[in-house]
């Protein structure tokens, strides 16, 4: 799970409409369930994590407070994106990595350090060919273990910070994000959960949200995601000039199959949903060889 990925928002353009490499990128295995602000609540969008569900079918057991995490990756693994790296610069282009679909960068453990901290210090630098997208949905730990001077408006330009909103009690993880100067700021609105009023964060410039993806979830025990909320979504970003992903959608819900299996080919979205947008290419740095930092 550290590898060239599927997940489409991972891939970004060129100027002829391919799309580009983009990979996943998973330090450690596992989590646990994330709570609200309070610390009292879990966050609804953990309740069918797609990757617990999938550590489990290989048989690991890493989810929750009281498991282990998996940490034991061959040396390959931890080095991949160099590799990756390598492949961008040749290509003269900067390909998008997504940290991570298997973890949560900001859980608040310390024996999950070290890694982090060889993401953080070592790879980010070392890879200013490879954009790298941050989602977490504890934006309060990400602000205190990340080691850039963000205080101070330092912040590596490939690296872009994003966020779960499921709901709208979860919008503070959005505000919280956009205290660090990062040069885009993203929501992931999957599983869309419950609707939201995004005003308050959406924008088309640096410190406010430019990016809002959108998906349903997946899975047998899918919830139900209706189609205005995407519509809803799409709308919003229109009016503040942010850009619209939509991810997936319910195969039930298009009339197309069954409940829970997620549909992600474009072309089968509504008409006035088939539109994949991203932040504005004035956002990326040019590929380069050495330290971005």
């Amino acid at each position: 799970m550290s590898a060239e990925t599927k997940i489409p928002w991972a891939h970004f353009p060129r100027a002829d409409g391919s799309l580009m490499p983009g990979y996943t990128f998973n330090p450690w295995w596992g989590c646990e369930k994330a709570s609200g602000r309070d610390g009292d609540t879990n966050s609804p969008a953990c309740e069918n994590c797609y990757a617990e569900a999938f550590a489990h079918r290989l048989g690991n057991d890493l989810w929750g407070a009281g498991s282990a995490r998996r940490l034991d990756f061959k040396a390959a693994h931890d080095t991949a994106p160099l590799d990756w790296n390598a492949k961008a610069f040749k290509a003269g282009e900067q390909h998008a990595v997504f940290c991570g679909s298997m973890m949560d960068i900001a859980e608040d453990r310390r024996n999950l350090d070290a890694k982090r901290r060889m993401v953080f210090d070592e790879l980010v630098p070392q890879t200013p060919n490879l954009l790298w997208l941050f989602l977490t949905k504890r934006p309060d730990v990400f602000n205190r273990v990340c080691p850039w001077e963000w205080m101070k408006g330092q912040w590596p330009a490939n690296v872009w910070y994003g966020v779960t909103v499921e709901s709208q009690p979860y919008l503070w993880r959005a505000k919280e994000a956009m205290i660090a100067p990062a040069p885009v700021h993203f929501i992931s609105y999957e599983p869309a959960l419950g609707d939201v009023d995004f005003s308050s964060v959406l924008g088309n410039r640096q410190g406010r949200v430019q990016w809002l993806i959108f998906g349903s979830e997946s899975g047998s025990k899918a919830r139900v995601v209706p189609l205005y909320r995407g519509e809803s979504a799409k709308a919003q970003c229109l009016i503040a000039g942010a850009k619209f992903f939509p991810k997936q959608l319910d195969a039930k819900l298009l009339g197309i199959g069954r409940r829970g299996q997620a549909i992600e080919d474009v072309s089968k979205l509504p008409p006035h949903l088939r539109v994949r947008e991203y932040p504005a290419q004035g956002c990326y740095p040019k590929p380069m060889q050495g330290k971005l930092l």
